[in-house]
């Protein structure tokens, strides 16, 4: 784990400190209030909303003591919020800079806070090889009991990384609305679990999906950081499956000035996740998706007139 990935943690547990702390005084209010026989909506912002008028109003049986120290709780509540949105402003900056996070972004459910998270807890994702690893290893698939040959599911295990898990928890609830509404494939997975299952399962399930979609785009971004700094990795992803000099269409081009003579090189059909990873990492523009020849001119600077190296050691995913 690098040093930023540890600062990083560091910021993330200082604001939920705060967020508890918060949450504690909000709480202490409510007992202050309720006692008194003053009851308040639920939620942070119905208190903050009503807080004004309760001060305020003389007959609501508070004392003069009582009221000071409401108002003292309040500047103490002003103050905590102003320092977690200092926080908050600091994660948004750093989602924007840092091209890791930023892909996670793009993922429904997952702003600023959580890709800032998940990037200082998994780094680039290697020691996740598959997206469920990431989903079991933070808690969000259900236990198993196995007896007699027959597996039992039970309730989620709840174990790994809790923050981060709460964090893809809330994301999802937070989403959930705007993905039951739209048709897209996401958007039909989530109608089609929301008919058959409780809205809780439904959170979870999508947390436990957001997680696998999440992983899914940091081994696109460690796959577009190979593809820019080894070259024979460029190579390998461009001839996976084809022959040298075959073009698009069955029409031939040698590649000699490119290469030279020994470069084996194909217009060969580029994964889309592979495309999307070379988009991402500025290789590729997005209007050149699709024309082999906008493909290849990319590639030029990356290739130069290097001699082919031994590509046996390049990642599966770029290999198979």
């Amino acid at each position: 784990m690098s040093k930023a990935q540890l600062d990083m943690q560091s910021l993330h547990r200082a604001r939920e400190r705060l967020v508890a702390e918060r949450t504690a005084l909000i709480n202490h209010l409510r007992a202050v209030f309720l006692e008194r026989g003053i009851t308040v909506p639920q939620g942070r912002r119905r208190l903050e909303k009503e807080l004004p008028d309760i001060l305020a109003d003389e007959t609501s049986g508070l004392s003069s003591r009582i009221r000071r120290l409401v108002s003292d709780l309040r500047q103490e509540w002003q103050a905590l919020d102003h320092r977690i949105a200092a926080f908050d402003i600091e994660f948004v900056s750093q989602a924007r800079t840092d091209p890791a996070a930023r892909r996670l972004t793009t993922v429904p459910g997952i702003g600023s806070i959580n890709a800032t998270a998940l990037v200082a807890a998994v780094g680039d994702g290697r020691a996740l090889a598959r997206g469920r690893d990431k989903a079991a290893w933070l808690g969000l698939v259900p236990r198993q009991m196995t007896t007699g040959g027959k597996p039992k599911l039970l309730g989620t295990s709840k174990r790994g990384n809790r923050y981060l898990r709460k964090k893809l928890i809330d994301g999802a609830r937070a989403v959930l609305p705007y993905l039951a509404k739209h048709d897209t494939p996401l958007g039909r997975w989530v109608q089609g679990l929301v008919a058959r299952a409780h809205k809780n399962k439904v959170v979870v399930a999508l947390a436990n999906k957001l997680a696998r979609i999440s992983s899914s785009k940091t081994k696109d971004q460690r796959m577009a950081s190979m593809i820019r700094s080894r070259p024979e990795y460029a190579r390998l992803a461009l001839a996976r499956h084809g022959a040298a000099g075959t073009a698009a269409g069955g029409r031939t081009r040698p590649l000699a000035r490119a290469e030279g003579a020994a470069v084996a090189m194909a217009w060969h059909r580029l994964r889309e996740t592979e495309i999307d990873a070379l988009v991402h990492a500025g290789v590729l523009k997005p209007e050149s998706r699709g024309k082999p020849d906008a493909i290849l001119i990319a590639f030029m600077p990356i290739l130069g007139k290097r001699p082919v190296a031994d590509c046996s050691a390049a990642p599966r995913a770029l290999r198979a």
